[in-house]
């Protein structure tokens, strides 16, 4: 391992951690907790007497039906789908819900005979519902709560009751929104009429969506489609939450669309202190600019079909005096109709607790001065990423069966890489991130803060004190990381599903090593099948061991380069400035190599390349 000695980092970080200790222990004085901003929005309904169709975007709290209609005494029902898809025939004669139709809930204000009836109780964010207003005046109704960005669920060859990500302040069509899915472009559209309060076909060329309500759209075939751009969070959060860890968090903003569009992207408030990259030409360094601040709003160019990542990095050391923590709301709009809202949230790194701790103060003295005095991990952290061959030796030739030749087509597989806080490099079969829970004494105080964990010894999975690390679909799971490709036996003295690789990881010219060994018993041994009587390794009358599948032995090299080989291509002539963002710091790549012994009487030689992205900065297995 390479020694890399940072006497005057390791100043630099004592003091820094004094200081922290010092603001930590202030704070544990004083009693702070409090937070700044929000991360609500307001949705507000004009509903007309009769029935309404209504699109939920935000999540209420509290969500009880009895507290949010308790001051709208004129509305008398609420009715939810429980399918949300139907026939045409249905809504062509809907007419009112009925009762006793199982595809529907209902609810009914306490004060009205029905409501000893009701099967419908709170109200849910990306949800339909049917409002029934009584009397002859029109109702503003008005909900608060946290927005949540979802795509639509279709249902194929069927219609879905659904309301659209739409900007109430740019009118678009039905004809115009769907134009990029061949699955609802020209498919028939129902909106419930307030004047006749029926539902009634739309004309998709001439209608607006409007935002809030919701329609009973036709899906032919299936569809993934959403929005003509779209916005990906990582792993199907809901929220951008920085935590009491993260510096940095990203996302996707996909255009469907087969025309290029600018994406407008901004914070509602700088409670939250964001930080944006711009590249400075002059300087040729990537500089942090404040968002809002010198930065009021990124207007992203992103083409036909394709997407662009956004980073934002958080300044906890900017979170105002005696805050603990902040929210804020992050409004993505296209210009054209389309708007997508993002909660944003950040705690402060040290709570009051974690002041007290050895380990999580004092307790890093030893590590910095170590790292000072030898080994500093550059690059700590799990790195996802793929390996891409795209040349392979012809093991049948008689004059050159060592040297890769080119592929038609290009073939991926993942590479899953861990670096833990010594730089020991590990190639990685499965892994799970999990929330490790603070662990308390006796008397309640925390002696050892809550954190993620990555687990890759599967009896830590059922074990009480981890839970799940992220939030898909309102349930809290882990999420599971693994490659189908690359499979081998557990190495004695080393974390389970893990193989220890030789050399160095991150900077151009390093270069990594290891030989993954599949034995002829191994299950996925491509010779082995345990069933058949030719090769399950048993002799005839399956009395003894007979060799029958032959062992495999694959050499992995990865050579790292100083150019993105997904930017830069072709790399004997790349582009000027392609290398991304965050190059060499949380995104690294190069050459890969494999030569294959045993699947052919000759050892089969391939080439490619690789390309990790740092997925967290957790430096330890199994803690």
């Amino acid at each position: 391992m390479k020694k890399r000695v940072r006497v005057g980092v390791a100043i630099v970080a004592v003091t820094m951690l004094l200081a922290m200790a010092l603001t930590a222990t202030a704070a544990l004085i004083v009693g702070v907790s409090a937070v700044q901003g929000s991360g609500d929005a307001t949705q507000q309904f004009q509903l007309q007497p009769g029935w309404n169709a209504i699109f939920v975007e935000v999540q209420p709290e509290p969500r009880e039906l009895d507290t949010l209609l308790a001051s709208t005494p004129e509305i008398e029902a609420v009715f939810a789908s429980v399918t949300r898809v139907t026939t045409a025939e249905f809504i062509e004669d809907l007419g009112e819900p009925k009762l006793k139709d199982p595809d529907w809930r209902w609810y009914f204000p306490s004060s009205r005979p029905e409501s000893f009836m009701n099967t419908l109780t709170t109200l849910l964010a990306n949800r339909p519902y049917l409002v029934k207003v009584g009397g002859a005046a029109a109702v503003t109704w008005t909900i608060q709560g946290r927005p949540v960005p979802r795509t639509v669920t279709w249902t194929p060859d069927a219609f879905t009751l659904t309301g659209l990500p739409i900007d109430p302040a740019v009118p678009v069509t039905f004809a115009d929104y769907f134009e990029a899915s061949i699955t609802h472009a020209g498919q028939p559209v129902y909106g419930l009429s307030s004047a006749t309060g029926a539902w009634e076909s739309v004309a998709a060329a001439t209608t607006a969506i409007q935002s809030g309500a919701a329609y009973w759209v036709y899906t032919k075939g299936s569809s993934a489609f959403t929005a003509p751009i779209e916005v990906k969070l990582a792993g199907g959060d809901e929220t951008l939450d920085f935590g009491t860890q993260a510096n940095e968090l990203t996302f996707a903003i996909h255009n469907r669309s087969d025309a290029a569009r600018t994406v407008a992207v901004a914070p509602a408030t700088a409670d939250v202190p964001l930080t944006v990259p711009e590249y400075d030409q002059t300087q040729q360094t990537l500089l942090w600019k404040s968002f809002p601040g010198v930065v009021a709003q990124l207007d992203l160019d992103v083409p036909a079909g394709d997407f662009v990542t956004v980073r934002l990095r958080v300044q906890r050391a900017d979170l105002g005096s005696g805050v603990d923590g902040a929210q804020t709301l992050l409004s993505i709009t296209d210009g054209e109709g389309v708007r997508f809202r993002v909660p944003v949230s950040v705690s402060r790194a040290l709570s009051p607790d974690q002041a007290r701790l050895g380990q999580g103060m004092f307790g890093r003295f030893s590590r910095v001065l170590a790292q000072a005095a030898g080994t500093s991990p550059t690059h700590p952290g799990l790195w996802v990423g793929t390996a891409t061959i795209n040349a392979v030796s012809e093991a049948f030739s008689s004059t050159d069966n060592t040297t890769p030749k080119p592929t038609a087509q290009d073939f991926s597989f993942r590479l899953v890489v861990h670096v833990d806080k010594d730089n020991n490099v590990r190639l990685v079969r499965e892994v799970t991130q999990l929330w490790k829970e603070a662990v308390t004494d006796a008397g309640g105080t925390v002696t050892e803060p809550g954190r993620l964990a990555l687990i890759t010894d599967p009896s830590l999975l059922t074990q009480s004190g981890y839970s799940g690390a992220r939030l898909i679909d309102g349930e809290v799971v882990g999420q599971r990381i693994s490659t189908m490709t690359i499979d081998f036996p557990d190495q004695a003295g080393e974390p389970p599903a893990t193989l220890p690789l030789s050399g160095d990881f991150g900077a151009a010219g390093d270069v990594l090593t290891v030989t993954v060994s599949i034995p002829a018993d191994h299950p996925t041994n491509p010779f082995f099948h345990l069933f058949h009587p030719d090769h399950d390794n048993q002799n005839a009358s399956y009395s003894g061991y007979k060799a029958e599948a032959y062992a495999i032995s694959r050499a992995l090299t990865l050579t790292f380069g100083n150019l993105d080989p997904a930017k830069c291509a072709p790399l004997d002539s790349p582009p000027a400035n392609c290398n991304p963002p965050g190059w060499g710091e949380r995104i690294v790549g190069g050459t890969y190599r494999e030569s294959v012994t045993g699947l052919h009487r000759r050892t089969i030689y391939t080439s490619g390349t690789f390309r990790l992205q740092r997925m967290g900065t957790e430096d330890e297995l199994n803690g």
